[in-house]
């Protein structure tokens, strides 16, 4: 469960310069 939601928080943090919204789906695809 943490890992699910650490995930996408990571993908945030790192693809923040790229996009969050782009952050947040490759954490979902990656999932």
């Amino acid at each position: 469960m943490t890992n699910t939601l650490n995930t996408p928080l990571n993908a945030i943090v790192t693809g923040s310069t790229s996009g969050i919204g782009e952050g947040i789906a490759t954490a979902f695809a990656a999932e």
